[in-house]
């Protein structure tokens, strides 16, 4: 079972447990994601056609991978991800 960006490796799946939410809930559903696990599997526009029809409301692209990952701030405060 995949969870937090593991779901990448699945949309079906994620598309699923959106729409899963969506549909036991009565406030907008939205969703933050990734491009992709890497720079070779790059599905978000997979990952939004899905969200889209899953009933998503909003998609947030948090846009980096999961292998880029940030061990510093952009400004170099130095908060941790």
């Amino acid at each position: 079972m995949w969870r937090r960006a593991g779901l990448l490796k699945d949309p079906a799946y994620m598309a699923e447990l959106v729409k899963s939410v969506v549909n036991n809930v009565s406030i907008p559903v939205t969703v933050k994601t990734r491009l992709g696990m890497d720079g070779s599997n790059i599905t978000i526009l997979d990952v939004v056609r899905r969200l889209e029809d899953a009933g998503a409301k909003a998609l947030t692209v948090h846009c980096r991978t999961r292998a880029q990952v940030t061990l510093v701030s952009p400004i170099g405060l130095g908060f941790q991800d």
